[in-house]
């Protein structure tokens, strides 16, 4: 709007006569004929140049008052300076109460952690709110200081076209201006550190995605220990028949060995002593078997029977964890209820 008023201040018509010309003008045309009136000038000619002089003492005492006007709007201007630097001191105290608060994170628990970090988001929400309205309440100054910016400098003009001089306003119009713009790129660049500290903000799980993450490890967990389960199942059945399968192919062998030795050995009386040594060694060796199977076995059924404790205590504190887990969720309900009635 400067500059648009000092083109049409070079390139607007002439200025008018000198005041002091337009007086002495006034009064020899209210002395009636004499040394200062000028014949050939047509009444007309005279009501017209003093419509003017009246004009331009019009605009001379009508310049003070927006004067005035205008340092009022520059002194809200810089009231809302002001508060904006306000904000910036509380965003910044902000952003070192959150550092701590990380810190804290660290070293305490995690339920002292998320009472802090619901403590921290409602100031944030607050902080966003008072900054909406800020903004808002901003905006409608910044319409209105630039609608009065309009206004004053259609009112600098005169119905003529001719404008007072006003170089001086101009300047600090444009000044204001410039002042204005700086104001809103500092407010933007807040603005989007402000939105940054949301996102970081935002990818710090709640209490409710805490909860689905821990009920879905739980699920993976389970399904993992029935995949382990499987597998050993089927490596310890593989086991078994890879040592059955062993067992009944020595059982073979030695079954085949007796049968093709048994006629020659039972002709002769030492042949037979023989066989029955061998029968007497193989019957050691499958005793030895035996007691080794047995002995496996025996371990077998003490492992079993601490597994059986180990899953009982596991099965008693996974009841026991569920009750608490319950008995959290509804204390951390009724706390959420108690403050959404303290903030109402």
């Amino acid at each position: 709007m400067a500059s648009a008023g000092r083109g049409e201040q070079n390139t607007g018509p002439p200025p008018p006569a000198p005041e002091a010309g337009g007086l002495a003008l006034s009064d020899a045309a209210a002395d009636g004929p004499g040394d200062g009136f000028f014949p050939d000038q047509a009444p007309e000619d005279q009501l017209q140049a003093i419509s003017v002089l009246q004009d331009i003492e019009v605009g001379e005492m009508t310049l003070p008052k927006l004067e005035n006007e205008y340092n009022q709007r520059k002194l809200s201007k810089h009231a809302l300076q002001s508060i904006s630097t306000e904000l910036d001191k509380r965003k910044i105290d902000l952003l070192g109460e959150i550092q701590l608060l990380c810190q804290r994170l660290k070293s305490e628990g995690p339920r002292d952690a998320v009472e802090r970090l619901m403590s921290v988001l409602e100031v944030l929400k607050d902080l966003g709110q008072r900054e909406s309205d800020f903004q808002s309440c901003c905006r409608q100054k910044c319409t209105s200081m630039e609608l009065g910016i309009m206004e004053l400098e259609k009112d600098i003009y005169n119905d003529d076209g001719n404008k007072v001089n006003g170089t001086d306003l101009d300047q600090s119009i444009i000044d204001a201006h410039e002042k204005l713009n700086f104001v809103k790129r500092e407010l933007g660049a807040k603005l989007r550190g402000i939105l940054s500290l949301k996102r970081q903000i935002d990818d710090v799980p709640v209490q409710s995605e805490l909860i689905q993450y821990e009920q879905r490890f739980a699920e993976l967990n389970v399904q993992i220990q029935e995949r382990l389960r499987q597998t050993r199942k089927h490596y310890d059945t593989y086991n078994a028949l890879l040592e059955i399968k062993e067992l009944m192919l020595k059982e073979i062998s030695l079954l085949n060995s007796i049968n093709s030795q048994f006629q020659q050995a039972i002709v002769n009386t030492a042949g037979r002593s023989k066989l029955i040594d061998s029968m007497e060694a193989i019957l050691r060796g499958t005793q030895q078997k035996l007691k080794k199977v047995e002995i496996d076995l025996d371990l077998g059924q003490r492992s079993r029977d601490s597994l059986k404790e180990k899953y009982s205590t596991t099965m008693a504190a996974q009841r026991r964890f569920s009750s608490l887990l319950k008995t959290f969720q509804e204390e951390c309900e009724k706390h959420e209820r108690l403050q959404n009635l303290t903030s109402a």
